[in-house]
């Protein structure tokens, strides 16, 4: 692969810090394209979470996190193979970081524990990708181009409650 690097920008004045992560790009299909690139970020507690199509500088791939004072790696390490295909997405859903993905059928949205990385009971089969995910008291509102969810038929638009996971009625 080849490295790049990620730097922060001063808001106020647009030049470089000195906050800088490194980055190994993976090929796609064999080449290194312009298409490697990091496709969602979430900032909560500290942290910097990040996914796209990289190796990190302590080879964790694809999904992690990094303290956002120092770029430093984290502990937090999910499990790679856990999602399919390229995360579009990052929200925190309570105490986990909720991830979606481009997948067209199985899973599409999948959670992770905030402190431990593990794969949480929170990745209901789908038809069709999540592309936008918001988080209210009552439960998460998901959109994308999907027909259903957990065999219900949900055209583009669900509400899933936070505590029991299932699918909200309407």
């Amino acid at each position: 692969g080849y490295q790049r690097p990620v730097w922060a920008v001063d808001p106020m004045t647009g030049q470089d810090t000195a906050w800088q992560i490194g980055l190994t790009f993976l090929p796609i299909s064999g080449t290194y394209s312009e298409n490697t690139s990091i496709t969602a970020l979430l900032v909560d507690a500290g942290r910097l979470y990040f996914a796209g199509v990289f190796r990190t500088v302590d080879e964790q791939a694809s999904l992690a996190a990094v303290e956002a004072a120092s770029g430093l790696p984290t502990s937090w390490r999910p499990w790679l193979f856990s999602i399919p295909h390229q995360v579009t997405r990052l929200m925190r859903v309570g105490d986990a970081v909720a991830a979606t993905t481009d997948y067209w059928s199985g899973r599409s949205l999948h959670a992770f524990d905030m402190a431990s990385a593990a794969l949480l009971d929170f990745n209901p089969q789908t038809y069709g990708p999540i592309r936008a995910i918001a988080v209210a008291p009552e439960g998460a509102v998901v959109g994308g181009a999907f027909s259903g969810i957990e065999g219900e038929s949900r055209v583009g638009l669900a509400s899933i409650d936070l505590d029991t996971r299932a699918l909200d009625p309407w």
